[in-house]
C-alpha cells in the first residue's frame, strides 16, 4: 500500500498534502521539499529514498539523485545531440532537469506505456 498524503508543518498548523497535488520532491543540500501544482512549497523530513519505497513507482519516478517527479508533472523531454539530456517539469513554474541518456530513455518508455 502507498502513502496517499503527507502531513507537512505550515506555521504553526500542520496541513495534509495529498500525492496527487505533488508534482515532485526537491532535495537541496540537507533539506527536502515538496513542489506542489499549485506552487506551494513545503519541507519534509523524508529523504528522497524513503519517498522513493512509500509512492507508487507508476506514479513517482526518480530523475535524478535530487528529484523525485510525479509522472504528471513532465511536460517536455529534450535531447540535443548524443551529450544533452533534460526533462521540463511544470509546477507553476518550469524547471529544466539535466538528465544522464540512461535516465532520458528510462523516462521515455516510461511515459509511453
Amino acid at each position: 500500500m502507498y502513502k496517499k498524503r503527507f502531513l507537512v508543518k505550515e506555521g504553526k498548523s500542520h496541513v495534509p498534502i495529498k500525492t496527487h497535488e505533488i508534482a515532485y520532491f526537491n532535495r537541496d543540500d540537507d533539506f527536502v521539499f515538496i513542489e506542489l501544482f499549485k506552487g506551494k512549497t513545503y519541507i519534509i523530513d523524508m529523504s528522497i529514498n524513503s519517498l522513493e519505497t512509500v509512492l507508487d513507482p507508476k506514479v513517482f519516478i526518480r530523475l535524478s539523485r535530487k528529484i523525485l517527479a510525479n509522472i504528471d508533472s513532465i511536460i517536455e523531454l529534450y535531447k540535443e545531440g548524443q551529450d544533452i539530456f533534460e526533462i521540463t517539469l511544470s509546477a507553476n513554474k518550469l524547471i529544466k532537469i539535466p538528465v544522464s541518456r540512461e535516465k532520458y530513455y528510462i523516462i521515455k518508455s516510461f511515459l509511453s506505456e
